[in-house]
């Protein structure tokens, strides 16, 4: 505010109370401002746990680098229910139309979800293409909410186990390298009969059937 209003104002409105300077604004149409009420936020609802297999997939990304610095992102396919790693795609980058491509194949290997695929807001999760794969195919997308990995937990737990069994105990030569030393985790990781592993407590207990990669 310039020298010149600020006296310019204090001329017009400095002798005045609070209630006369309410009138006063409210006759020249700038309304004093209210406070804000405080208002409490609504309980978000529950998310409806799997009861089957193939209902339920969950979707994240693992980052990390390889031995020369390069970074290299490893896109997991979980399923909510049986815990199974249904892919694990490695690349330096992954675009939308790469999780499409993906997920074509484990469709193809597995079949559709039954009714929806958990992901956040990751600019491959909000590309047009993987929108329309959901589209066509019938299949709901349950975005997380930003900062609350808690809404994708199972995943998340998963990526935290590849994380601590495999990238971080390996040097990860080449991307190539990275994908045969996942392969060699999952098949050393104990599997469980899938038929009898409900959605509860321990989201850690997570077995692969495989993986997808070009």
């Amino acid at each position: 505010m310039s020298e010149a209003t600020f006296y310019r104002w204090k001329q017009l409105y400095g002798g005045l109370g609070p209630s006369e300077l309410r009138n006063r604004l409210d006759g020249l149409n700038l309304r004093a401002k209210r406070p804000l009420q405080h208002v409490m936020a609504a309980r978000r609802a529950e998310r409806p746990l799997a009861s089957r297999p193939n209902e339920i997939w969950a979707m994240d990304f693992v980052s990390d680098a390889l031995l020369n610095g390069k970074r290299f992102r490893a896109r997991t396919v979980v399923d909510a229910y049986t815990r199974e790693c249904l892919a694990i795609h490695v690349d330096q980058g992954i675009r939308g139309e790469q999780v499409v491509d993906v997920l074509d194949r484990v469709l193809f290997l597995r079949g559709s979800p039954r009714a929806k695929i958990r992901v956040d807001n990751g600019p491959e999760f909000i590309a047009r293409a993987f929108g329309h794969w959901a589209y066509i195919n019938r299949v709901m997308l349950d975005f997380s909410r930003p900062g609350k990995p808690t809404d994708n937990a199972f995943v998340e737990s998963f990526n935290g186990r590849l994380r601590d069994e495999c990238l971080k105990t390996h040097w990860l030569l080449s991307l190539d390298d990275t994908r045969a030393k996942i392969d060699a985790v999952a098949l050393g990781l104990p599997r469980e009969p899938t038929s009898h592993i409900p959605e509860g407590p321990d989201p850690g207990r997570i077995c692969f059937i495989g993986r997808v990669n070009p």
